[in-house]
C-alpha cells in the first residue's frame, strides 16, 4: 500500500487534466491511499481519465479497494460520477467506494 499525492504527479508531469488522470491511474494499484492535498488543478477530465485507465488495468472489483484522502466536495462528486460512468459499461454487482476516508458510496447499473 502507497500513499499517492496528486499533486507531486501534477508536478511532475504539468500537462494536461487527462495526461495527470491517465498517469494517476498507471500509478495506482489496489490499495492505495490517493491524497489530493494541495491539488489545484481537479477537472473533470482528471479524475475521468484516472477512473478510465485503473479500470480497464485493474476492473471494476478493484476500484473499491482505493481509499482517498484529502478531497473536496468537488473531488467527491467527480470521483462518484466518474466511477458510475465507467462502472456501468460492464457487468457488476453494486460496488462500494470509500471517498474522503469518512464515507461508503454503493452503485449498481441500474443508477447510471
Amino acid at each position: 500500500m502507497a500513499i499517492i499525492k496528486v499533486s507531486k504527479i501534477e508536478e511532475k508531469i504539468g500537462g494536461t487534466g487527462r495526461m495527470i488522470g491517465a498517469e494517476l491511474g498507471e500509478i495506482v494499484s489496489p490499495g492505495d491511499i490517493v491524497d489530493f492535498e494541495d491539488f489545484i488543478s481537479v477537472s473533470n477530465s482528471t479524475i475521468d481519465e484516472f477512473v478510465k485507465v485503473f479500470i480497464e488495468k485493474y476492473g471494476v472489483e478493484s476500484f473499491r479497494k482505493i481509499k482517498f484522502q484529502k478531497t473536496s466536495p468537488l473531488i467527491d462528486t467527480l470521483i462518484k460520477k466518474a466511477f458510475k460512468r465507467r462502472a456501468s459499461k460492464g457487468v457488476f454487482k453494486s460496488e462500494t467506494i470509500n471517498v474522503s476516508g469518512k464515507e461508503q458510496f454503493r452503485f449498481s447499473p441500474e443508477f447510471a
